[in-house]
């Protein structure tokens, strides 16, 4: 697991997707 925390900056995908489908992405992104 890494140290390093990591945010999502909301502002960089669309506002109308769910929570769920940003950390989706984020998680495809490799983050």
């Amino acid at each position: 697991m890494r140290k390093h925390k990591l945010g999502i900056y909301e502002k960089a995908l669309p506002k109308n997707i769910s929570w769920q489908d940003r950390l989706s992405i984020a998680k495809a992104c490799g983050f």
